[in-house]
């Protein structure tokens, strides 16, 4: 009976030790030093681990034909470093902590992973360089270390891992220039770069990269200009170049990218105009190129994009009106042209955009806003502040959500104004609306009993010269004063205008090169011709015409070279001891 009990005895320490022993000893010791390295005791999971159990019932832990192959600890509160005992895990396809608090430096030990296919080390706190003992891992297809604090330069070894399918290497401290090398990646779908310290220029090899379909690369401080071969990438459906310091031109070939959804290119230096190829996205959803130097009108052809959601143009140097095919676009969610020299009106064809909730076209030169507030989602944003939009424009839209109006530019006036002593000063100032309250202005100082939009003098003195502006208000739109542009009067005393009494002609008005004047009903006498400008003063300088002009019983035709004259108004004088007669002028 004693002998049958030991032979149990013995029967059962070996089965026992050959199931803990499941996996080989070096195997079993780099899980302990995993455990040990990383505060395993304070893992949100650590269930089994480091006891006396079989290590492929420990959490996060896989076991194979007697291997450990794959290591998940997603979330799990993993921290300090890793250890490099986990070089010894050789049969290990799938590495994965994601989201921990790891720090210190990848262990160039893991390089000896020949089976590795998956690396995710993304959102943690690692530093130091990425070892190029990683492009060892001939295995690899996933390489995922987003958002750490790498820095250094990208390995060059790592464009030797040709199975590589995604490449992620975003949000860290990465430097130097991307290595042209990655364009021989030939099975690359994702390339993740952005949110680094990357410079130089966008190497064409990635052009060679066919299978990719995400390209991100933004918030770096990449230089030159977008390469041509990128137009290669057939199969690219998300690219962002944005926040860097790229320059040139938009290419064209941007336009051979047919299944692109997302084009991200804001906040850069790109100038030119937008290329029309644009129009041939018909994915696309979002449009980003705001903030660069782009000029010109906007492509009629955008109108072609019927799946766009977003639309952002702002920041730009582009002019003209807004083309008519733009208002095709239904599915448009967010609608920005702020800071920008656009003109003309916002049609009522806007009001088919029943899906927009943001509209931003602020800072631009339009003259024109139809009632918006039947569109039922714009409710998140609304500027259409700096621009010239009235009273009439602005009441109907007052109460829409999110919306600001205040200030708008000034409301343009008349050219300055230069009057004989008598004459009758009338200006008027349209500025639509139903319930406007008008104020004139002399010199910044309200005038008495001046509250309608037009401002008459009659028989003006020297105490009418001055700077005259208009401001309106309304109770209907709170907080905007509405003001037209300083008006300039002058008055010039002592001066009959008797040109109307055919004592001379001029012409043409407006002049550009050459001023005609003919004389037919002066007295005979000697007279001077002068041409001064508004202050009083003869153009001595630009025109050395103080003449004395002998005048007998026939009629003088003199012609005047004005060429260097300034732009502006001036007036002409032929006078005598005895008499003055004036004609106002402008010059082109």
């Amino acid at each position: 009976m004693k002998t049958r009990f030991t032979f149990f005895i013995l029967s059962f320490l070996f089965l026992t030790s050959t199931v803990i022993s499941q996996v080989p000893q070096a195997e079993r010791d780099a899980l302990i030093a995993l455990y040990n390295s990383t505060d395993g005791p304070n893992w949100t999971n650590s269930n089994n681990w480091n006891t006396a159990t079989t290590v492929d019932i420990w959490y996060g832990v896989v076991v194979a034909d007697g291997h450990v192959t794959k290591l998940q600890f997603w979330s799990n509160q993993l921290s300090g470093t890793i250890p490099p005992e986990l070089g010894n895990l050789t049969n290990l396809d799938t590495l994965d902590f994601w989201e921990n608090q790891l720090t210190g430096s990848i262990p160039p030990e893991l390089g000896n992973l020949s089976n590795l296919k998956q690396l995710v080390l993304e959102e943690n706190q690692l530093t130091g360089s990425i070892p190029p003992e990683l492009g060892n891992l001939s295995s690899l297809t996933d390489l995922n270390l987003y958002e750490n604090q790498f820095t250094g330069s990208i390995p060059t070894e790592l464009s030797t891992i040709t199975n590589l399918k995604n490449l992620y290497l975003n949000r860290n401290q990465l430097s130097g220039a991307i290595p042209p090398e990655l364009g021989n990646l030939s099975e690359l779908i994702n390339l993740g770069l952005s949110k680094n310290q990357l410079s130089g220029a966008i190497p064409p090899e990635l052009g060679n990269l066919s299978e990719l379909t995400y390209l991100s690369l933004g918030e770096n401080q990449l230089t030159g200009s977008i390469p041509q071969q990128l137009g290669n990438l057939s199969n690219l459906f998300y690219i962002d170049l944005n926040d860097n310091q790229l320059s040139g031109i938009i290419p064209s070939e941007i336009g051979n990218l047919l299944l692109l959804e997302h084009l991200w290119l804001f906040g850069n230096q790109f100038s030119g105009v937008i290329p029309a190829e644009i129009g041939n996205l018909t994915n696309l959803k979002f449009l980003f190129l705001e903030g660069n130097q782009l000029s010109g009108t906007i492509p009629p052809e955008i109108g072609n994009l019927e799946n766009l959601e977003y639309l952002w143009l702002g920041i730009n140097q582009l002019t003209g009106t807004i083309p008519n095919e733009i208002w095709n676009l239904t599915k448009l969610i967010d609608l920005q042209f702020f800071d920008n020299q656009l003109t003309g009106i916002i049609p009522l064809d806007i009001l088919d955009l029943n899906l927009l909730k943001i509209l931003y076209i602020s800072n631009n030169q339009f003259t024109g806003l139809p009632d918006l507030s039947s569109l039922p989602e714009l409710t998140w944003f609304t500027g259409i502040d700096y621009n010239h939009f009235t009273f009439e424009d602005i009441e109907p839209n007052v109460g829409i959500t999110g919306i600001i109006y205040t200030p708008q530019y000034q409301i343009p006036g008349p050219d300055p104004i230069t009057l004989v002593e008598g004459d009758e000063l009338n200006i008027t100032i349209p500025a639509g609306g139903s319930a406007n309250v008008y104020q004139w202005f002399k010199d910044s100082v309200a005038i008495d009993g001046a509250s309608t939009d037009n401002l008459v003098i009659s028989n003006v003195t020297s105490a009418d010269i001055g700077s005259y502006q208009l401001e309106i208000t309304s109770p209907l739109v709170p907080d905007l004063i509405l003001s037209s542009e300083v008006i300039i009067v002058d008055v010039l005393v002592g001066i009959k205008d008797e040109s109307l009494n055919n004592a001379f002609i001029i012409y043409p008005i407006p002049m550009s090169d050459q001023l005609n004047i003919e004389t037919k009903n002066l007295p005979v006498g000697e007279y001077t011709l002068s041409i001064v400008d508004l202050s009083g003063r003869i153009m001595m300088n630009e025109l050395p015409i103080a003449i004395g002009i002998k005048i007998n019983n026939s009629s003088l035709d003199y012609k005047v070279d004005v060429n260097a004259l300034p732009a502006g108004i001036y007036m002409v004088i032929i006078q005598n001891k005895d008499n003055q007669f004036i004609q106002k002028v402008m010059k082109e």
